[in-house]
């Protein structure tokens, strides 16, 4: 560059290196199609997450273009700038900035100039700096589309170089030699050095208990790799799986430390870590089967008499708690002769379960009460088996039962239903109104015709 010619220096600071050196592409195709500037030399300079620097120097951009005069004071410090001039940059730095022009008559941009600005910026950005002669007023539209694409902001523009006779005292103001080993500096060329990438999913799969549709699941939730599982929640692993559609097994608890483990690359660690756990399961496994469970007396709930109760305990419903969240369907399959009252057991459970006898004594009064809609005039609608309406979105066992007493025990009863009635039905019962009650009818529509695939579809989109 011949020393005649006003050079101008521009910083500008952007995401992150990968950002930067798009920006400096873009730029540079903007160069070659205008004759009245001249891209000199560009760097980038990049701070870590450790606040170290990195600079990435790139190989001179070739000669001068024919017909460049006299440039400019850095058009790009006008309205082009996507932020205000300045803003990133403070403290000592602040004082020397405008008196910066980095020695680069012929020696380029100048190292330490960039490493104090690279300290200035945030942690993870990048600055991007590029020396030019002339001026670009006859690519000024495409100039501020570029650095508005990419979000750039200004953090320093010079006047020419020119009019500076001694860059370098302007460069040891700013820390010169002694600063120079607190940053790490890379000299190579940024055409020839790789960009830092994204770094490819790791191989969950690797871990005890999560297998491919899991790992679909989590990596899908932004969780891609052994770092990253390491540093997730137990509450949140189950929250992201269910969210997924995925049975959440046993072993959740311990993704996160064998994940520490797999993210050191301690696979004897991991393996270490996973036969504890497997000997401690099985330790405990035997003083689980001793385990007794007192069975409640469910002769406190009408209609089981000793039969009932103990067909029921055959079948694994041994609580009133157990009781109250088992549906209808498995209640008659457990049970040889169904009584008419069945689809009120798990109701009147779930006040037992509480200790709420009075509540309970309530229930089965309001119950007998209301009118017998179930009599011998209509003997068809007793035959009707009941279908299992907690296989819509938003119906427990406990609903089930409150519009089981309601009469409403079939998916096509249901979908007659409207929401206003629903609501009475629910409120009667002491229960609050879910959100998704509203689409109960519609469900149960799909659930009677049995297309089930439509009734996912149909949720599905519900809930988006």
């Amino acid at each position: 560059m011949s020393k005649k010619e006003d050079s101008t220096l521009v910083a500008l600071t952007v995401a992150d290196y990968k950002t930067a050196h798009d920006l400096l592409k873009k730029m540079v195709e903007l160069d070659k199609k205008d004759d009245y500037v001249k891209i000199v030399d560009a760097a980038t300079a990049v701070r870590t997450k450790r606040g170290r620097v990195k600079i990435k120097q790139t190989k001179d951009i070739g000669g001068l273009k024919g017909g460049v005069g006299g440039g400019a004071i850095g058009i790009l410090a006008g309205a082009a700038i996507a932020g205000p001039v300045g803003a990133a940059i403070g403290g000592a730095a602040g004082g020397v900035l405008a008196g910066i022009y980095a020695r680069a008559r012929d020696k380029g941009i100048d190292d330490k100039f960039m490493r104090k600005v690279g300290h200035e910026i945030d942690k993870g950005q990048a600055a991007l700096f590029v020396l030019y002669t002339g001026n670009w007023e006859h690519s000024l539209a495409g100039v501020e589309q570029v650095v508005k694409d990419h979000n750039a902001a200004l953090l320093y523009s010079s006047v020419p170089l020119a009019l500076m006779e001694d860059a370098q005292d302007a460069a040891e103001a700013v820390g010169g030699d002694e600063v120079a080993s607190d940053y790490e500096v890379d000299t190579t060329p940024e055409e020839e050095a790789a960009p830092e990438e994204a770094a490819e999913a790791d191989d969950l799969t690797k871990l005890s208990g999560i297998g491919p549709k899991t790992a679909g699941v989590l990596v899908a939730a932004g969780i891609d790799s052994f770092a990253k599982l390491a540093d997730t929640s137990e509450p949140t692993l189950r929250d992201t799986l269910h969210a997924g559609g995925v049975a959440v097994p046993k072993t959740v608890s311990t993704w996160p430390m064998q994940a520490s483990f797999a993210a050191k690359g301690d696979w004897p660690g991991l393996n270490a870590y996973n036969q504890h756990s497997q000997d401690e399961a099985e330790k405990a496994a035997p003083e689980e089967k001793k385990e007794e469970v007192t069975p409640d007396d469910f002769s406190q709930i009408e209609g089981i008499g000793l039969k009932s109760a103990k067909a029921l305990n055959a079948a694994g419903i041994m609580t009133y708690e157990q009781l109250a969240s088992t549906s209808e369907p498995d209640l008659r399959k457990a049970v040889p002769h169904v009584p008419a009252n069945i689809h009120t057991w798990p109701m009147q459970a779930s006040f037992a379960a509480q200790g709420d006898w009075k509540g309970l004594a309530k229930y089965n009064q309001d119950r007998k009460a209301k009118p017998d809609t179930s009599g011998d005039s209509k003997p068809a609608a007793k035959a009707v088996e009941p279908d299992d309406l907690t296989k819509l979105d938003g119906i427990g066992p406990r609903t089930a039962s409150v519009l089981a007493g309601a009469g409403i025990t079939t998916y096509a009863q249901l979908a007659k239903s409207n929401e206003s009635e629903l609501a009475q039905i629910l409120s009667a019962a002491g229960m609050l109104t879910p959100g998704s009650m509203s689409s109960w009818p519609k469900q149960a529509s799909y659930a009677a015709q049995g297309d089930w695939k439509a009734l996912a579809d149909y949720n599905q989109k519900r809930k988006a």
